[in-house]
This record gives structure tokens, C-alpha cells and sequence, in this order.
């Protein structure tokens, strides 16, 4: 009877690891969406697995939030700069430079992938995709 307690101990011990070198094959799943479907480049389909739940959450964590935030708070600062410049100019920046250029620092750098799209029509300020430089 000691015998049979043991496979169980074995088991519960092999079950975690079989379940890891599943989750950790190097194909790519059927329906994984490509760079080319509007994909960001740091990112990556998350919560589809739940073997894969803790590795989601460290990435989550430690890759998609800091980079969304960066965003987030870049165009918030650049978004107030042109409000400020309409205030004083009554009138947008004909262009970022010429922002640049009235607040006396360059724009902050947004995290790698992604760029600024500005319309000096409405002054409206967005962050978009950008080929990546290799």
C-alpha cells in the first residue's frame, strides 16, 4: 500500500512539469496573429491558457503596462503643451517641431514601436504604430 502512496507523490510532482513542457512548445499556435494584423510588437495573446496564467500576469506586469502607461502619460503631457500653446498663440503648432521649438525641450520619446501622429488642424495628438528601425 506505501508503494501506491508513492506513484502518487511521483505523479503530483510530474503533473506540473508535463504541463509546463506543454505550454512551452516552440510552434505557433494556429490562431497566433502575426505583425501584420495591427498587432503591437511587444505584445502577445494572453489569457487563453490557463497553464500559462502566471507567465500572463509577469508579462502583463512587467512588459504591457509599463509601455501603455508611458504612452498614456506622454500624450497627456504633449496633449496639455498644445492646449497651452493654443492658450497664448490662438492657434495650434503648425507641426511638433514648432512645439518643440516654443517649450524649449524636445518631445518625450514614446516606447519603441510607436510614434506621434499630430493634426495641426485640430491639434488633436495620437500615438501610432511605427515600422520598427533593425
Amino acid at each position: 500500500m506505501k508503494h501506491i502512496g508513492g506513484l502518487w507523490i511521483v505523479a503530483a510532482l510530474l503533473a506540473p512539469l508535463m504541463a509546463w513542457s506543454i505550454g512551452c512548445s516552440k510552434e505557433e499556435p494556429s490562431g497566433a496573429r502575426s505583425e501584420d494584423e495591427g498587432e503591437r510588437y511587444y505584445e502577445r495573446e494572453v489569457g487563453k491558457n490557463p497553464v500559462e496564467a502566471p507567465a500572463d500576469y509577469l508579462y502583463t506586469v512587467t512588459v504591457t503596462a509599463p509601455r501603455r502607461m508611458k504612452e498614456t502619460l506622454f500624450l497627456a503631457e504633449i496633449s496639455k503643451e498644445i492646449k497651452t500653446f493654443w492658450a497664448f498663440q490662438d492657434r495650434y503648432p503648425e507641426s511638433l517641431l514648432e512645439l518643440e521649438e516654443w517649450r524649449g525641450a524636445p518631445l518625450p520619446e514614446l516606447p519603441r514601436g510607436l510614434g506621434y501622429d499630430y493634426d495641426p488642424e485640430t491639434g488633436e495628438l495620437r500615438a501610432v504604430e511605427v515600422p520598427l528601425e533593425e
